[in-house]
């Protein structure tokens, strides 16, 4: 564990050496260094949940507003998406799992989501989301097969959340 904390202390001072030029992404930084960190030691969901909505709030802002969170959760299936299309599972096949994943999410919905997503035909807050999540789990030590499952995990934890 001394090896996690020591990470989590390298990212945290990264995170804080950005703070007086871009506290936006200090803070990002921040909460993910922690939520990786939360993740590595096992640490149930139910401590991580609450900071990943602090990430969204934080990365999801769009001209100050936040965005839907609809919206957001329709971003973290897409990085899901992502990351099964990084393991090699065909689009159609990663759009179906995710959508099983998540219950209430059709996998057409999240194709149709994905596509307008890289159009950029979402709310601009939308892309950037997605767009930082994949690159914390790119910068992660995680394999893609420990990356699509963390992230089919959070799939699920958003569903049971809504009901």
């Amino acid at each position: 564990m001394n090896i996690a904390i020591d990470e989590l202390l390298l990212q945290l001072t990264q995170a804080a050496l950005l703070y007086q030029t871009d506290k936006r992404e200090s803070a990002q930084r921040s909460l993910a260094a922690v939520i990786a960190f939360l993740r590595q030691i096992e640490a149930p969901d139910e401590l991580r949940t609450p900071l990943l909505e602090a990430l969204q709030i934080v990365v999801g802002k769009n001209g100050g507003k936040k965005l839907p969170k609809e919206v957001l959760d329709m971003v973290i299936a897409s990085v899901a998406v992502t990351d099964q299309l990084q393991m090699g599972v065909p689009l159609d096949a990663a759009l179906l799992k995710v959508s099983e994943a998540g219950g209430q999410i059709g996998a057409t919905k999240l194709k149709n989501f994905r596509n307008n997503m890289m159009s950029k035909n979402t709310p601009k807050g939308a892309l950037d989301f997605y767009s930082f999540m994949v690159r914390e789990a790119r910068a992660s030590k995680l394999s893609p097969a420990e990356l699509a499952n963390i992230s089919l995990d959070a799939v699920r934890t958003k569903m049971k959340a809504k009901s």
